[in-house]
């Protein structure tokens, strides 16, 4: 099952709520704000097919993807850094937009299928924020 994350993330002003119409500056403010708490994310798997989606603020990159259908993305633990089946490959340029990986995702990322590399990270332990907006990874060719 798909989330279809623009029903129900967001915060919206009590006008556009209660479905009054909001014109002017006030629409404006309501779709930088909308727009703000949906950053574009994009997976490029090995054979190059790319998936592109929005996903809300707060979730993890693992969650956002398999929500919206990523099949590359195998995540047996559910989210909890034990099993490193949802191991991505980070663009260099984004690296520095990320917290440091913790001690316990370090130690997971000797145990991913695909050697690990410079960028390499687990999607579980990847909070999207308004900062990501635009965050591209890749995909290792295998998970298990």
């Amino acid at each position: 099952m798909q989330w279809r994350w623009r029903l129900s993330c967001c915060w919206l002003p009590p006008d556009h709520q209660a479905g009054v119409l909001l014109v002017g500056r006030a629409q404006i403010a309501a779709r930088q704000a909308y727009s703000r708490c949906m950053p574009d994310i994009t997976l490029i798997a090995h054979d190059g097919n790319m998936h592109q989606f929005e996903a809300p603020v707060g979730v993890s990159l693992m969650r956002a993807a398999t929500g919206f259908g990523v099949e590359e993305i195998i995540a047996e633990c559910g989210g909890n850094a034990r099993c490193a089946t949802c191991h991505v490959i980070v663009d260099a340029g984004w690296l520095d937009r990320l917290p440091p990986p913790s001690a316990e995702e370090n130690s997971m990322l000797e145990f991913t299928a695909e050697p690990r590399s410079a960028g390499s990270r687990l999607a579980c332990q990847i909070r999207l924020t308004a900062e990501l907006q635009g965050l591209t990874v890749r995909l290792p060719q295998t998970q298990v």
